[in-house]
């Protein structure tokens, strides 16, 4: 389940293994216990992404938040939210950025990200420095020294800013998280940033506060909870309200987008069709 790409640096496309699912965006997911505690040295955050659209059309007009930007993820402490990652939009494709809630300041990668398209996304953070850096298909995409240190995070949601029908929220889907507590090596993601959270050394609940490969059936159930593989059964659990009836509530799919059959008539793989992408009611 080797993740494939093609390309170079941050513009090369990645391949998620055919017979592996994706969580689907809008939705409203996030632990469903308190024992989340990120208050030690530092941590890295990965993430494959592939958004659907950069004009987001999955809220009705009027509402909360911004066109120009989709949210990945919302950290938050005991007075607060903590840090967020987003992808601004500008243009029509989308910028990986870090925000300190705690400091007040934010610094956007120069790289590009195109809708219809898997990347993988990295975010080191260095408590002790207070470095923040971000990886682009494990390619360096820009780094800041911010002024204070983040608050202790003690909880997180994926892919919304809160409310449930902002139009900020992610469309999109997420794959093979993984939050883990230490600043991790250069080699140690050479090493596996392509593959799937089942084939990562090193994954034990000291090393990792959550990973989530988003394999479980719960395509098109009204709540439904995603497993811990970290061992620190720190579940993520849809709320139920993720589109205040206007979205559908849960859906996974496999991988999908423009290159998909480019890549495999390249490398002559047969194409199996995945299942259509979902769309909003």
């Amino acid at each position: 389940m080797l993740i494939q790409t093609l390309g170079t640096a941050q513009t090369r496309l990645v391949r998620v293994p055919t017979n592996g699912l994706a969580l689907s965006f809008p939705l409203s997911v996030a632990p469903n216990n308190s024992a989340f505690d990120m208050a030690q040295a530092g941590f890295t955050i990965e993430t494959m992404c592939y958004v659907y659209a950069y004009d987001n059309p999955v809220s009705p007009p009027g509402l909360s938040g911004s066109q120009d930007a989709q949210f990945l993820i919302l950290a938050n402490g005991p007075s607060g939210n903590t840090f967020s990652v987003f992808l601004l939009v500008s243009n029509g494709v989308g910028y990986l950025k870090f925000y300190s809630y705690t400091s007040g300041e934010g610094y956007t990668s120069p790289v590009a990200i195109p809708p219809e398209s898997w990347r993988h996304l990295r975010i080191d953070y260095n408590a002790q420095t207070f470095e923040m850096r971000l990886f682009i298909n494990n390619v360096a995409a820009g780094s800041k020294t911010f002024g204070v240190d983040l608050a202790d995070t003690r909880g997180f949601s994926l892919g919304h800013v809160g409310s449930a029908r902002s139009v900020s929220n992610l469309y999109g889907q997420l794959d093979e998280f993984r939050w883990w507590r230490y600043v991790r090596s250069d080699a140690e993601n050479a090493a596996s940033w392509r593959l799937r959270n089942a084939d990562v050394t090193g994954i034990t609940p000291s090393s990792m506060a959550c990973c989530y490969s988003f394999e479980d059936d719960n395509s098109g159930k009204i709540t439904a909870t995603y497993a811990d593989a970290s061992g620190n059964n720190l579940y993520l659990q849809d709320s139920g309200n993720s589109s205040g009836g206007q979205q559908r509530p849960v859906a996974q799919s496999r991988w999908h987008g423009q290159h998909r059959q480019a890549f495999h008539r390249l490398n002559q793989i047969p194409w199996p069709a995945p299942p259509p992408k979902s769309t909003p009611n």
